[in-house]
């Protein structure tokens, strides 16, 4: 009944912003407030909120708001067990998944489509349709009737059209807007709900960025041509509210801000340049936002719907990024190539696989965030517990990190935000599983399958049946198949997985693939194996004061802890996402009382009041949106958290989480590869490691034929696209032609922005 309401609520907040539009839409309104005995009308003349801002309010805001209280209700309670619904929801979502063809042509352009995908991207172009030619037909109309009435009109029927024609693109920007960002919050009510993860998610926040940027940049194209064509172009370009309420030259201000925003998010530049990318997508889109506003004062009908679900998951964000927490251990693989980073959790952090984390490290630089899939994971649910990030020596960054672990006898502080994703291990939902990962893209998919070996090794020590094992949710059998172009990154498998991948039952099947020239010992040189010689601090350091770190909290706290949970629970979330919607609308209201202010003052209204408007409607709803939850609901709970622990360290109850000084733990990873082999001598295991890349089909066929009475396959894939890419056409043709009833279900593992 919830996901009902759930489903009910988002579909008429796209049913209602579809017929706003529409002149029944008021009709329908006006004779609800005549029942109501309430006054209805639009106020041209005065720019202050009216009845068709209040109904925009309810309307639009409000299907988002209730869907999200109902969505944190709905995961609060209990969960039942397996039903008809669950089973239909899978087989909905198994053919929604489908990938269409011609699949190299849609892996090139956008890395896939999907069934479900093409129906979204088709009904939002009808949609974006409907809004042009709605008005476009309106004012040809408009047209129509002025010269059959004999009005001269001031230019050529065509020319007074392009003019037409440009407003009603303006007006498709909106819709656009409405749904920008929705899906870009990197933890909000519509994840858990749709079970869509981040990563996919913010592919679509792509989709709709271009499409908003190209209806963008037509509607400013043809009002330059427009005013070429009636010799006028400068006085209208540079015009600041002076001939129109609208301010063209804002208009412009706003499209030149967001061209270095759009060009430095291609594929190419925002993999070579992600630096550069991510500080254009700030400055942009603020630049946007701001300048766009006031061009229109009323674009924020369009902007706040998602944008305040975007500052609910900001301002949480910004509740994590106040503490520091240090690095308590650190292990080097043999070429130095690689370090893998412990951070110790609090007992309300999550640590579920496949989820992902924002790091900066204030010693290296405060403002250059990174994001890492989990590696790994330790801890009860409940319980304080670690994560583990795999980091390889890539770029400067990188290079500096490894230089501080090198030269030792300090903390390293580190500011985290996250995890992020679903928390949905849909794995157990499989009774083979197959992984599928090609060099650092291995990192998402070994969190997931130490997960299972742990799990497994349990259920081993309890003489458990493979029966038991399918009701605990582990699947009976895994394939684990990864290619690198070297042999070191291998030495990140830890010793449970070596021995649950040489254990004679074999429920593990692991096929390690080199793709490097020769496939030897690939040991350090001398000079590297000094430098992991000195780094090597078993034991950390001494110091005077338990993990004290000065300058590296935004909040000027000295105390580092261990990583900080986002939120309290799903309630805190609700709060949040509520106090974020009544912020936004306190930023408006005050807004809009400026201008009737200025109107009982007796002063003199000018068409420059309308950009000012505009102005005031874009920094105050930001800050209403996101100070109103972050004064409310986020500071006070991590000062509340941090005194706690400061006290306890003070009343000596606790040394804090990392000792006398917060030094890390570095050790060399236990494991080395020599003579084609990963080998852990002290441990007695050793597995092979077959040169060349593995022969992808042949294995998947090699799979569906030891597993013909298996209805579904799950198949996990991370690492290079072009490996992503192959992978998933194999699955999707085996899909397509295999003579077994055994379907591989793919699962994209890789993260990016």
């Amino acid at each position: 009944m919830l996901r009902c309401s759930i489903a009910g609520a988002l579909v008429f907040f796209l049913f209602y912003i579809n017929d706003r539009i529409t002149t029944a839409d008021r009709a329908r309104f006006r004779v609800l407030y005549a029942k109501l005995k309430l006054p209805y009308g639009f106020a041209p003349s005065v720019i202050i909120l009216d009845v068709g801002d209040t109904i925009d309010l309810l309307l639009a805001w409000g299907p988002i708001v209730i869907a999200g209280l109902l969505t944190y209700l709905l995961f609060s309670l209990p969960k039942g067990s397996a039903n008809k619904l669950r089973s239909i929801r899978h087989k909905a979502a198994t053919v929604l998944s489908y990938p269409l063809g011609p699949r190299s042509l849609w892996n090139w352009w956008c890395g896939g489509v999907c069934v479900g995908e093409l129906l979204a991207v088709a009904t939002f172009l009808t949609f974006l349709t409907f809004y042009f030619t709605h008005y476009m037909f309106f004012h040809i109309k408009r047209v129509n009737a002025a010269e059959a009435a004999g009005v001269a009109l001031p230019y050529s029927r065509n020319i007074v059209l392009l003019d037409r024609a440009a407003i009603s693109i303006g007006q498709t920007i909106q819709p656009c807007l409405l749904l920008l960002f929705l899906p870009l919050p990197q933890n909000s009510f519509l994840n858990c709900f749709t079970g869509i993860p981040f990563v996919s998610m913010i592919r679509y926040h792509r989709w709709l960025g271009h499409v908003t940027l190209w209806v963008t940049t037509l509607h400013g194209s043809c009002y330059y041509v427009y005013w070429s064509s009636t010799a006028g172009f400068w006085y209208n370009f540079t015009d600041w509210s002076t001939i129109h309420n609208n301010s063209n030259l804002c208009g412009s201000l706003a499209f030149f801000c967001v061209l270095p925003l759009w060009i430095s998010s291609t594929s190419f530049l925002r993999r070579k340049f992600f630096e550069a990318f991510y500080r254009f997508h700030i400055v942009g889109f603020v630049s946007y936002f701001i300048f766009s506003q006031m061009h229109y004062h009323n674009l924020w009908h369009s902007w706040l719907p998602g944008l305040f679900l975007y500052t609910a998951d900001l301002v949480f964000r910004c509740g994590q990024y106040g503490n520091v927490t240090l690095v308590s251990e650190a292990r080097v693989c043999q070429e130095g190539s690689m370090v893998s980073l412990k951070l110790q959790t609090d007992k309300k952090v999550p640590r579920c696989p496949l989820t992902v984390v924002w790091a900066v490290l204030p010693s290296i630089s405060r403002w250059q965030w990174h994001v890492f899939s989990l590696g790994s994971t330790e801890g009860k649910p409940g319980e304080d517990g670690s994560m583990t990030l795999h980091i390889k020596r890539e770029g400067a960054w990188t290079k500096e990190l490894i230089a501080q672990i090198q030269e030792g006898g300090r903390p390293i502080p580190v500011r985290v935000s996250g995890p992020i994703g679903v928390d949905d291990c849909s794995w157990k939902e499989y009774s083979v599983v197959v992984l599928i990962a090609g060099g650092s893209g291995v990192v998402p998919l070994l969190c997931m399958l130490t997960d299972m070996v742990k799990n497994w090794q349990q259920l081993q020590k309890a003489d458990s049946a493979e029966a038991s094992s399918r009701v605990a949710g582990l699947p009976s059998k895994v394939y684990f198949v990864w290619t690198c172009r070297g042999t070191s990154m291998f030495t990140l498998l830890d010793q449970d997985v070596i021995s649950a991948a040489m254990d004679p039952i074999r429920w593990l099947d692991t096929r390690l693939h080199s793709t490097a020239p020769s496939n030897g010992s690939q040991a350090a040189s001398p000079a590297m194996d000094a430098k992991l010689a000195a780094m090597i601090n078993p034991d950390g350091s001494a110091g005077s004061k338990p993990g004290r770190i000065k300058h590296a909290s935004s909040y000027g706290w000295s105390l580092a802890r261990k990583v900080q949970p986002r939120s309290l629970g799903l309630w805190h979330e609700a709060i949040v996402l509520l106090l974020a919607a009544v912020g936004a609308f306190f930023g408006i209201y005050l807004a809009a009382t400026w201008f009737a202010e200025v109107k009982a003052a007796g002063k003199t209204t000018t068409k420059a009041m309308a950009w000012k408007l505009g102005l005031l409607y874009a920094l105050l709803s930001a800050v209403g949106a996101l100070g109103l939850p972050y004064m409310l609901a986020i500071f006070p709970v991590h000062l509340y958290r941090y005194a706690k622990d400061s006290r306890s360290v003070a009343q000596g109850e606790d040394e804090g989480p990392f000792g006398v000084a917060g030094v890390p733990v570095v050790t060399l990873q236990p494991s080395v590869v020599a003579k084609g082999q990963l080998s852990m001598p002290e441990a007695g295991l050793h597995l092979h490691i077959s040169p060349g890349r593995p022969d992808i089909r042949a294995t998947l066929d090699h799979i569906l034929a030891a597993h013909t009475g298996t209805k579904s396959i799950g198949v996990y894939i991370s690492g290079p696209t072009s490996l992503v890419n192959s992978a998933t056409t194999i699955c999707a043709s085996l899909n397509d032609t295999r003579a077994v009833k055994t379907y591989l279900e793919v699962h994209k593992e890789t993260f990016e922005l």
